[in-house]
């Protein structure tokens, strides 16, 4: 964004009769100015430079608040502290990545709260010695501490556009962490083109369940309303899976204009809503919905805008678009305000370098729909490429690779992983696959989620989806993967679900799934097992 020069110049000087609500629960409600929101940050700054925490540190999240998060991370913006978020948890493998992620900051602090402090000290059951708990305590802040006192302000430090502003770690939970590193001018140059290619302006207010600790959460929906000067609610993803109806309902009630959902999000809303709890909604005010993060299903969007109808919500506020954190958030957006646009392919021809075969009346063995997302966002290009790196033309499968000034230098303290997504061109590859047709992007899965049967591709999310309308599957609680069959010499389809229930009564379950994806793509699934636990 031309008119600033660092991320808290977005926040700097902005006046009080526009700012943030943060919804804690249905009937609590707390505003603060966005000229309230940067004195109180300056004030933590204050305490952060008092604890010796300088520009450059490390300040790793460990905060379920959205207030006391916000705060936080204006403080470290302000001051020139790095906020690392990381999302908060209270199991092992949720543990081990923290520490992972700790062992590879250069001078890290932690701010957490009472809880979070238990959190730690359980580390101790996953092996990690008394010392090394008691080091990350000397160096940890209780959130309780901080912010309660009127001191003074913390210095601002004005940083250039080359400086790292905060890091943002993938949110896989497999895996070694890999930390974003994101500029001043990577999140400037998105942040101006979400701004710009969903037509935002002072009219508008957004709302938002996603998590602080995602990009779409933190970037989407908390820093871009701040740079538009537009009012925002922010209400805590947990309270949204407690109670999702109060999604939309907090919607109606403050005539919200710009929403965002992950697929999941629909789906769930839906097993909730009751439309005679709903009869007075008016949605008719809503001009978009971001649909992101997750594979995108056509059918459900179509499902949930016929449901929501009745409300006013019209038929082209869905804005299915694609992003990741690499590129700050935004890669393509379509125009707001046109209609769903969808495609349907044949499975039989998408792996890379096959040119798209369209079917429009096939029967579901044979086709799979892809939602249309959109053109490359401004600052950002786009490019298809075989596995050699040769640029394919469109309508050609291929690895989907990205390049602008919102795109990352590399991933911190990691220079294989930099090196490994990140070409001598400088352009990066996503991981994804897809094909780009009329100039705009149509994503069909993950590189590394593709299952081969017969020599042909499989995406992993297209076998999850079709069990998940198995009666008794729920969304995100079925994982498909290949595994090799040194006898057949071929990938076998093994279905994993999350199950708790008698295992006794899981076989019919089992074979109803195998029926499902043999009618619905012809496959055969060599086994169902229940799980107790899913990553």
């Amino acid at each position: 964004m031309e008119l600033y020069s660092s991320l808290g110049d977005l926040l700097l000087n902005k006046s009080d009769d526009k700012g943030i609500t943060f919804i804690s629960r249905e009937f609590d409600e707390e505003y603060i100015s966005y000229k309230d929101l940067c004195q109180r940050a300056l004030g933590i700054l204050y305490d952060l430079q008092d604890r010796g925490i300088k520009r450059g540190c490390e300040l790793v999240f460990q905060l379920d608040n959205c207030r006391d998060f916000v705060l936080c991370f204006w403080a470290c913006i302000l001051g020139g502290i790095i906020p690392v978020p990381v999302a908060v948890g209270n199991n092992q493998e949720h543990r081990l990545k923290l520490f992972g992620i700790w062992d590879m900051l250069n001078n890290p602090y932690l701010i957490t709260d009472i809880k979070g402090i238990r959190v730690l000290e359980k580390a101790i059951d996953d092996g990690l010695s008394i010392e090394k708990i008691e080091s990350i305590k000397k160096r940890t802040i209780q959130i309780d501490d901080i912010g309660n006192s009127t001191r003074g302000i913390g210095d601002i430090y004005q940083p250039s556009l080359e400086d790292t502003a905060f890091i943002q770690f993938s949110s896989g939970s497999t895996g070694q962490p890999k930390g974003v590193v994101l500029s001043h001018r990577n999140l400037l140059t998105n942040i101006d083109a979400i701004i710009t290619g969903s037509s935002t302006t002072e009219a508008d207010s957004t709302l938002s369940w996603m998590p602080l600790t995602h990009d779409m959460g933190l970037i989407g929906f908390h820093i871009s309303p701040v740079a538009a000067g537009i009012n925002q609610y922010i209400m805590p993803t947990s309270l949204f899976i407690r109670n999702p109806v109060l999604w939309l309902r907090k919607a109606n009630e403050h005539r919200i204009t710009l929403l965002s959902s992950p697929n999941f999000g629909y789906k769930y809303f839906l097993e909730f809503y009751r439309p005679e709890s709903a009869k007075d909604w008016d949605l008719s005010h809503i001009r978009l919905i971001f649909n992101g993060a997750e594979p995108i299903s056509v059918d459900l969007c179509q499902k949930f805008l016929g449901e929501m109808h009745k409300h006013g919500l019209k038929s082209n506020v869905m804005f299915n678009v694609y992003g990741m954190a690499e590129a700050s958030l935004a890669v393509t957006f379509p125009h707001p305000g046109e209609e769903l646009e969808s495609i349907r392919l044949d499975r039989k021809s998408l792996s890379i370098g096959d040119t798209i075969k369209e079917n429009i009346e096939g029967q579901d063995t044979d086709v799979i729909e892809f939602a249309d997302l959109g053109f490359p966002v401004k600052g950002c290009s786009v490019r298809i490429c075989d596995d050699f790196g040769k640029v394919l033309n469109e309508n050609t499968i291929g690895n989907i690779e990205i390049k602008g000034e919102n795109v990352t230098s590399g991933y911190y303290n990691n220079s294989s992983a930099s090196a490994k997504a990140i070409g001598i061109d400088g352009w990066l590859n996503t991981g994804d696959l897809g094909f780009i047709r009329k100039g705009r992007l149509i994503v069909t899965g993950r590189a590394k989620d593709v299952i081969f049967v017969n020599g042909q591709n499989y995406y992993a999310h297209d076998i999850e989806r079709v069990s998940e309308e198995v009666d008794g599957i729920k969304m995100g609680r079925v994982a498909a993967i290949g595994v090799f069959n040194t006898h057949t010499q071929k990938d076998d389809i093994i279905i994993m679900v999350l199950y708790k229930k008698k295992l006794e009564d899981f076989a019919e379950l089992a074979v109803n799934i195998k029926k499902q994806i043999y009618l619905k793509m012809g496959l055969e699934i060599a086994n169902v097992i229940p799980v107790w636990d899913l990553p």
